[in-house]
């Protein structure tokens, strides 16, 4: 918290399973890793009402099948997210 009316946060979140664990949904495109990272602001309009804005980006690793020595081949695809929120508190 910066001070009454503002407020930021920032984070970093990862999702990177064995891939034995999702050997099993693979065929259907498994995912074989997620990361996120964001940074959020939040401003205190009044007692009970707040609004909020978050960049994100986003990064995703799609199965694509398995390459001549045996190990997963995947497709990376990468994002940038905007996003708009409005609290309020009753």
């Amino acid at each position: 918290k910066l001070n009454e009316k503002w407020a930021f946060a920032i984070g970093w979140g990862c999702d990177n399973p064995v891939n034995s664990d999702v050997e099993g949904n693979l065929e259907d495109g498994g995912i074989l890793y997620n990361d996120r990272v964001y940074v959020d602001a939040f401003y205190q309009v009044c007692a009970n009402f707040k609004l909020g804005l978050e960049y994100a980006r986003l990064l995703t690793s799609y199965y694509e099948g398995v390459n001549a020595s045996g190990g997963y081949e995947s497709t990376d695809y990468d994002a940038n997210r905007v996003q708009f929120s409005a609290f309020f508190d009753f």
